[in-house]
C-alpha cells in the first residue's frame, strides 16, 4: 500500500495539470488574458471573439493577430505601440500597485495606459500650502 501512495499523487497531479489541456479548456497563462491591461484595448468584437477562444493554440493566434493589428508599421516585426503600451503596463504597476493589486489595472492605470503621460502635474499640500509645478 506504501508504494501504491506515491503513483496515486503522481497521477492526482498529472490529471490536475493536464485535465483542462486534454478537455480543449484555456491556460492559466491565457484564461485571464482579457481582464488584464490587454482588455482596456479590446474592441467589442474583440471582447465576442476572445470569448469564444477554447484553446492554448486558439489564444497565440488571437493575441498574435490582436497586436498585429496595432503594429503602426506591420512591415517591421518590432511593434512600437505594444512596446510603449508594455512599458506604460510596468511603470503602472511599479508605482500605482498597492498590496496584491497591480498598479496597471487601477484607474490611474487605465488612465495612464490610455491617455499617456500628464503634460504636467501639480502637488498640493493638505493644509492649502502653495501648489508646486514638478
Amino acid at each position: 500500500m506504501r508504494q501504491a501512495c506515491p503513483v496515486i499523487v503522481v497521477w492526482v497531479t498529472f490529471v490536475l495539470c493536464f485535465a483542462p489541456i486534454a478537455q480543449g479548456q484555456l491556460s492559466s497563462i491565457y484564461a485571464d488574458w482579457a481582464d488584464g491591461p490587454e482588455g482596456f484595448l479590446l474592441t467589442e468584437k474583440e471582447k465576442k471573439a476572445w470569448a469564444e477562444v477554447t484553446t492554448d493554440a486558439e489564444a497565440e493566434r488571437f493575441i498574435e493577430l490582436f497586436w498585429a493589428k496595432r503594429n503602426p508599421e506591420p512591415a517591421n516585426p518590432f511593434n512600437p505601440f505594444r512596446a510603449e503600451f508594455e512599458a506604460k503596463v510596468r511603470f503602472a504597476d511599479e508605482n500605482f500597485g498597492y498590496g496584491k493589486h497591480r498598479g496597471s489595472l487601477s484607474a490611474r492605470g487605465q488612465v495612464l495606459i490610455l491617455m499617456g503621460r500628464p503634460d504636467r502635474r501639480q502637488v498640493r499640500g493638505i493644509d492649502g500650502a502653495p501648489s508646486v509645478d514638478i
